[in-house]
């Protein structure tokens, strides 16, 4: 039992290396995370604004780093190697799921902490939050699965503008609401009131779950099939 634990922990090492060699978002979009971290905690400790307001623009930039698609890469050969080597799908999706909004999550962890360390007023360190980064993070890497890159992002932004232009939707139920707009949740508690975030995690579960099996199930000819 020990040597699986450490074979299938050493295949998980493994396809996070190839992820991480051949990244499924760009170097100039993780270098933004890197941008946003750094500037507004130079903001913070100026005193001009407190480190958690880091957290919307983080938010829309993750969705674009989740929305990294997986189907026209796999379709030009950039996963042939993993697909050849016999790695089970599943366990590549979610790496896949895991190096697109790694940088991401990283970015909010440490604006999170630096929030905390200035003990200022929680924004970024709030379950509110947190909601809304699982969400954004899920939700549009499911959705542009089968897209080219930054589709899904692309269209959450359209549906969050043509929302906005729709005065009846500021009395729809709080989750739709959440759901289209995850910064409604920033720096709030929702542990208070789950109900008001917890439809909209499980459309964003169900929807990840739908997009693995359609990896698991999608048809990838190989080059060397070609």
């Amino acid at each position: 039992m020990p040597h699986a634990i450490a074979g299938r922990l050493a295949r998980w090492i493994g396809l996070l290396h190839f992820f991480r060699v051949m990244p499924p978002l760009p170097a100039l979009l993780a270098g933004c995370f890197a941008c946003i971290v750094v500037g507004f905690v130079a903001l913070a400790m100026a005193g001009i604004v407190p480190p958690g307001s880091a957290t919307v623009p983080l938010l829309f930039v993750q969705l674009f780093a989740a929305a990294s698609g997986f189907g026209s890469p796999a379709r030009r050969g950039y996963f042939d190697l993993l697909f050849t080597r016999g790695e089970r799908r599943a366990l590549i999706a979610a790496a896949h799921w895991c190096s697109s909004v790694a940088p991401g999550l990283a970015a909010w962890l440490a604006i999170a902490t630096v929030e905390v360390a200035m003990r200022s007023p929680p924004l970024a360190a709030t379950t509110g939050t947190a909601a809304a980064m699982l969400l954004v993070s899920t939700l549009s890497w499911a959705i542009t699965v089968g897209l080219p890159r930054f589709s899904g992002a692309i269209g959450w932004l359209l549906a969050l503008v043509m929302a906005d232009a729709v005065p009846a939707l500021a009395g729809a139920p709080a989750w739709l609401r959440f759901l289209v707009y995850p910064p409604h949740a920033v720096g709030r508690d929702v542990l208070a009131a789950p109900f008001q975030v917890l439809p909209a995690l499980a459309v964003a579960g169900v929807a990840a779950t739908a997009a693995v099996i359609w990896i698991v199930r999608m048809d990838v000819p190989l080059e060397a099939a070609q």
